[in-house]
């Protein structure tokens, strides 16, 4: 078997497809910016001249010698491991490139390039970028090195000079006009200032200088969080996977800190941030490094193993607008950084995202999980800072619980994030409280002592032994306050009338006893009846009630009556009167208190009226109209005589029609005389006129005397105040025996006799 060997040829056209894996002019910068990073310089100064039409990159690194050269040259080829951390020129630098691409980065800018690199020696050499895209088999092209003696003062390091086309001038000049660009590009390197990797700041060991026709920009190693615009400063935030906690600070202190496990140790995750709470136009005073230069609106910057990612939406500071407003903290500004040497981190071209895998969706979730995190625990800090929480559990606390060992802080809720930052003093009869500016305070409520209300009501004159002793008892308390009316007075004279006020306090207890000494008043005589029988024999105590000067009945006094007329028999030694004529009487009381000498006299009035004249009950049978409550005593003799003969006519069973009038005709006069007597203005039909009196019927309940008649008349009255009730009856009204398409039947009227009874009462009270 014969064998044969064929060699593989890389065609030039491979380096122009590669080369368009670097997308645009500012990820071709930052490529070169990182080959002078990975050299172990200390600085980067690029130069750009409009006017020469060239594009020149200085550093101060290692240099290259000839193995370099053919390193930086052997495409798609290193032996760089990104993320690695390595010490170089005593920099200790986390490796940037490892694609074997860093070389095609400065063809993004013109097709000539020319490189004078210094190490152990001085070597020149150049690319013509269309020239070598030509070739059919790429490693034939001549590459042609100059080496020159180095001098013995001349520094290590790498100079890269292209001739820049009219478009690519243009564009870089367009892109860094913007200052929210520039400063982006300058400060693309950051480093960590302690092992804790919680506080970052932009990496003052390589600084970046930035030539533009003579203008000259550099990395403002100067950005301090702590200085960025003080006055609307709010919480600085800071944070790594070291110790997974999220640590707060307010004015320069750890005020909380709480738990965030990450547990991929693939990579470090650390993170400083400065929030804020901006007043107007606050955001123009913070430097346009942490403008998102899409929106504009202040962020964090994310970085990548020391390196700016110009992503903004990992770290998105709306993240909890869709979530919860009101846990919103999107004012901030600082620096996320993710390192690591995981060869499963890439990006996208151009350098705006990660490639996905579950190493890079893991640093995503743990990013946007962080952000969450400080937000809603940085808005509940702010929450209570402002005053929108409520820090106590209560607003009062009693007295008696301000003892020894009193713990103010058992009132403060344990939900308070802060709490171990509240200061309380008890002042002016209030626990107070201090949070930084804020201050708020619990009310100490003094002990209630129970109190007890004493009355006291005693006539003058007739003050017994037993109560001077117990008023005399009441001197001998501590402390103790005597008022006569509003004035204070040192002790109670029982012999002056008058409302005296006497207050003890004790331990428990309140005590006011209020005395009212009253004058004596002239007895009263009251009227009991109006109405007195024919030929009957009255006691004084029948017709009248007697009360002496001190409210008591019947007690200690003497009740003389007077009358000369010849049909009254007065038995003034017996104390018995007679009334033997049928008229209207007038007597003439005197009462005189035995104690007192005070005394009151009345003129009395007294119908005589003959029992015989009452409504009479029928017989065998039950009236078909009857007085409810009384006798009908006072009713105009002509209404007894009506109700009397009605009261026959509903046993005749003849007589329906008859009847039927006759009920409604007493309706009419019972309601016009009521009308009558309180002079109510009269309307022009009867059932107007009966609800006139049905409205009245309160004024009617106030004149009975008799509690029981007065539960009786209510009882009534509730009765026959039901809507069927009062429609019923209202529709017997208006339906009488003439001028009606009906004829009501007796049998229906039977059944009105409560309203009736009710109406001849109130006459009845009227009259008397």
């Amino acid at each position: 078997m014969e064998t044969t060997q064929s060699q593989i040829t890389v065609s030039g056209n491979i380096i122009s497809e590669l080369s368009e894996k670097i997308p645009n002019n500012i990820i071709a910068l930052n490529e070169l910016i990182k080959n002078s990073y990975d050299a172990g310089s200390p600085w980067v100064k690029i130069i750009l001249d409009s006017e020469k039409k060239n594009l020149t990159i200085k550093d101060s690194g290692t240099g290259m010698d000839t193995d370099d050269v053919n390193k930086l040259f052997h495409i798609s080829s290193s032996e760089k491991e990104y993320g690695h951390e390595i010490e170089i020129n005593g920099h200790k630098r986390l490796i940037q490139g490892s694609k074997g691409l860093g070389f095609l980065s400065v063809f993004k800018f013109g097709r000539k390039v020319k490189w004078k690199t210094t190490k152990r020696e001085v070597l020149e050499f150049s690319v013509d970028f269309n020239e070598l895209i030509k070739e059919y088999n790429v490693s034939d092209y001549p590459l042609v090195i100059n080496h020159f003696q180095k001098e013995d003062d001349e520094a290590a390091g790498t100079e890269i000079s292209v001739e820049v086309d009219e478009y690519n001038i243009g564009n870089l000049k367009e892109y860094l006009s913007d200052k929210v660009n520039l400063t982006k590009i300058l400060n693309s390197f950051i480093s960590q200032k302690n092992q804790k990797y919680d506080d970052i700041i932009p990496d003052p060991n390589f600084i970046i200088k930035l030539v533009i026709d003579g203008n000259e920009y550099a990395t403002n190693t100067q950005i301090d969080l702590a200085l960025q615009h003080k006055k609307n400063q709010f919480l600085r935030v800071k944070f790594s996977t070291v110790k997974n906690r999220i640590n707060y600070f307010y004015k320069n202190q750890l005020v909380y800190s709480e738990d965030f496990n990450s547990q991929n140790e693939e990579y470090l995750l650390s993170l400083d941030i400065q929030t804020y709470i901006l007043e107007s136009y606050g955001k123009k005073k913070i430097n346009e490094l942490f403008y998102n230069p899409i929106s504009l609106e202040l962020t964090p910057l994310l970085y990548v193993n020391n390196n700016l990612f110009n992503n903004y939406s990992i770290f998105d500071t709306a993240v909890m607008k869709p979530i919860k407003t009101s846990l919103v903290l999107s004012q901030m500004i600082g620096y996320v950084s993710v390192v690591s040497s995981d060869p499963r981190i890439s990006f996208n071209s151009d350098r705006t995202q990660f490639s996905q895998n579950s190493l890079t969706d893991d640093i995503t979730n743990s990013i946007k999980e962080l952000n969450k995190k400080i937000q809603t625990t940085g808005s509940k800090i702010k929450n209570e800072l402002n005053g929108k929480t409520v820090f106590l559990k209560t607003k009062q606390i009693d007295e008696a619980q301000i003892i020894d060992g009193f713990d103010a802080m058992t009132l403060v809720r344990p939900d308070v994030l802060l709490k171990d930052f509240i200061k309380w003093k008890i002042n002016n009869g209030k626990v107070e409280y201090t949070l930084f500016d804020r201050n708020f305070s619990v009310e100490i409520i003094k002990k209630q002592k129970k109190e007890r209300n004493i009355e006291k009501r005693i006539y003058l004159g007739k003050i017994d032994e037993s109560f001077r002793s117990e008023v005399s008892k009441l001197d001998k308390n501590v402390s103790r306050k005597i008022f006569y009316g509003t004035v204070e007075t040192d002790k109670i004279d029982l012999s002056k009338s008058g409302q005296w006020i006497i207050k003890d306090e004790m331990e428990d207890e309140i005590v006011t006893t209020t005395i009212n000494i009253i004058e004596p008043d002239p007895p009263q005589i009251k009227v009991k009846i109006s109405d007195v029988k024919l030929h009957h024999e009255y006691k004084y105590d029948d017709l009248f009630s007697v009360i002496n000067s001190f409210g008591e009945e019947d007690k200690g006094v003497k009740l003389e009556i007077i009358c000369d007329e010849l049909d009254v028999n007065n038995q003034k030694s017996r104390g018995l009167i007679t009334f033997d004529s049928i008229r209207e009487v007038k007597l003439k009381a005197n009462l005189v208190d035995k104690k007192t000498g005070l005394q009151h006299e009345i003129e009395a009035y007294f119908r005589v009226i003959d029992p015989s004249k009452e409504i009479k009950s029928t017989v065998h049978r039950q009236n078909f109209i009857k007085m409810p409550v009384s006798q009908a005593l006072n009713l105009p003799i002509g209404i007894k005589a009506f109700v009397t003969e009605l009261n026959e006519l509903a046993l005749n069973d003849k007589f329906s029609y008859t009847f039927v009038s006759s009920v409604r005709t007493l309706v009419e006069l019972l309601v016009i005389d009521i009308l009558n007597n309180r002079g109510i203005l009269k309307e022009e039909n009867l059932s107007s006129n009966y609800e006139l009196v049905v409205k009245d019927y309160d004024y009617f309940v106030q004149l009975i005397t008799d509690n029981k008649d007065k539960q009786t008349i209510n009882s009534l009255i509730k009765s026959i105040g039901s809507r069927n009730e009062r429609e019923s009856f209202l529709a017997f009204l208006n339906l009488s025996t003439h001028g009606s398409n009906r004829i009501i039947s007796k049998s229906e009227v039977m059944n009105k006799t409560r309203e009736i009874g009710v109406l001849l009462e109130y006459l009845n009270a009227l009259n008397s």
